[in-house]
């Protein structure tokens, strides 16, 4: 979905672009796209487990609609529908590192929601 005019924003913070794609444009989304799949590709050529595991995390800041939306889609990619495609399992247990946010994620685990909190395999911080 484009909308008209639709910019992205690294509020204040512009030298992020060049580590964070934007999500506004058909483009943006193929490059993601291709981004996510690259790296699975890159974990099935790794024959050491801990480069395998640099491959398979994502790291997705903001958790509003839509870094939510992308995250499920990468956990239903890896749990889903890349078991079928890959010699090995793409949805291993993810690594759980500490971290903080400003905020909780949509759905937190400690609220009541219509769909689950997260889904299997993603460690929210």
């Amino acid at each position: 979905m484009n909308s008209a005019g639709a910019a992205h924003s690294y509020f204040g913070k512009d030298e992020f672009a060049q580590f964070a794609p934007g999500m506004k444009t058909m483009e943006d989304s193929r490059y993601i796209r291709d981004k996510i799949l690259s790296s699975f590709e890159m974990a099935e050529l790794a024959t050491d487990p801990v480069e395998r595991a640099e491959w398979l995390t994502f790291v997705v800041v903001g958790a509003g609609p839509t870094g939510v939306e992308l995250v499920g889609q990468i956990a239903e990619l890896a749990h889903k529908v890349l078991p079928r495609e890959f010699w090995f399992s793409p949805a291993g247990p993810p690594p759980r590192r500490p971290g903080r946010s400003a905020s909780p994620p949509l759905g937190r685990d400690d609220q009541s929601s219509t769909r689950p909190a997260r889904p299997p395999g993603i460690a929210a911080r």
